[in-house]
């Protein structure tokens, strides 16, 4: 039985993560006024796309940019060039 919510959470997901791919930064205070959740919930749908990100190996990694107060996808350091290519 899907818990109550399951839906908005899975459009959330999908939401951030199409932001992400398209190159946009993403902030937890911005999302969370936007989805109408806290930012702790943020924060978590974060860490589930991060998990996501390293398990498949997509050749991304979700990082938080101090610079630009957000959160957005960059190479892992763990590829090189000819890993990715």
């Amino acid at each position: 039985m899907a818990e109550i919510g399951s839906g908005e959470k899975a459009l959330r997901l999908l939401t951030m993560y199409s932001r992400l791919v398209d190159g946009k930064l993403l902030k937890k205070e911005e999302l969370s006024i936007e989805f109408g959740i806290t930012q702790r919930s943020v924060q978590r749908d974060l860490e589930t796309l991060r998990i996501f990100f390293a398990e498949e190996m997509l050749g991304k990694e979700l990082i938080y940019d101090r610079r630009l107060r957000g959160f957005r996808l960059s190479r892992p350091s763990w590829a090189n060039s000819q890993e990715l290519d």
